[in-house]
């Protein structure tokens, strides 16, 4: 098994993220993170679990409800086993309380689309508030003029948004049920209401996954994202869990394989 992520730097670079990351930090927040060290390297020195400080790295699943069928995904295939619902706010602030003082970063997303949330961006917000760098991941089928806005008001660090094809036929393949031209427009308002607000966050990353229906287009999705000015282009490899999904979707380019057949 293997792993691969091609990351393009297109407009600004990486030293936006970078900064937001500087920022959240502080004294606690380093003495926290040099605690985890220290009980990770005498674990292994002493061959026994020692665990000091609290992770600086959290990640909440605000909901793992979704608008889209995506085959792979164990929430889109309809796999998923444990109970569908959305977070409740308060739930979320009691959680953050306890950790705000030691968390540098959080990923505010996992197995659902955020923005199905209609008060989503106060999840971000409150984080912020607390001096955290929030990441999120989408599929941009959210984002009018109004709610653009928002998002960048909302303080957010940066977002991951899906766009795995060039053309209609090839962006449902895998997300079914998506419109390539709704995350199209999404995507331009996010960039204008940054400019707009004059605004470098949130920092936008555009990931295409490489399978066998679209490996053709990476020089089409490498020019589309510059169109399109977000600021860093990501081409990952697939996951899947069957041989079966692996000759469907793994791309024939082997340097595109997160796996060898």
């Amino acid at each position: 098994m293997k792993s691969f992520v091609e990351r393009i730097s297109l407009d600004i670079g990486s030293e936006v993220a970078i900064g937001q990351v500087i920022k959240a930090l502080s004294f606690k927040r380093v003495l926290n993170a040099v605690k985890i060290l220290a009980s990770f390297l005498f674990s292994i020195i002493l061959k026994k679990a020692i665990v000091w400080g609290y992770p600086p790295i959290v990640n909440v699943e605000p909901t793992n409800l979704c608008n889209l069928k995506c085959p792979l995904c164990t929430t889109g295939s309809g796999d998923m086993q444990r109970p569908r619902g959305k977070m409740n706010f308060e739930i979320y602030r009691r959680f953050v309380d306890q950790v705000a003082d030691k968390t540098i970063y959080m990923t505010l997303y996992h197995q659902g689309e955020p923005y199905l949330l209609k008060d989503f961006n106060r999840f971000v917000r409150y984080a912020k508030d607390k001096g955290m760098y929030v990441n999120t991941s989408t599929n941009a089928h959210f984002f009018e003029k109004k709610s653009a806005r928002e998002v960048v008001d909302s303080g957010l660090d940066s977002m991951i948004i899906s766009l795995d094809g060039v053309t209609q036929d090839s962006y449902s393949r895998y997300r079914v049920g998506g419109s390539l031209e709704t995350v199209l427009n999404g995507i331009r308002r996010l960039v204008d209401a940054k400019k707009q607000h004059n605004s470098k966050t949130p920092y936008l990353f555009l990931q295409f996954l490489v399978m066998k229906h679209n490996e053709s287009e990476i020089p089409a999705v490498k020019k589309l994202a510059k169109e399109l000015g977000v600021d860093r282009l990501l081409i990952k490899t697939i996951q899947v869990m069957t041989v079966e999904e692996a000759h469907e979707w793994l791309p024939e380019e082997k340097k595109y394989r997160r796996y060898d057949l």
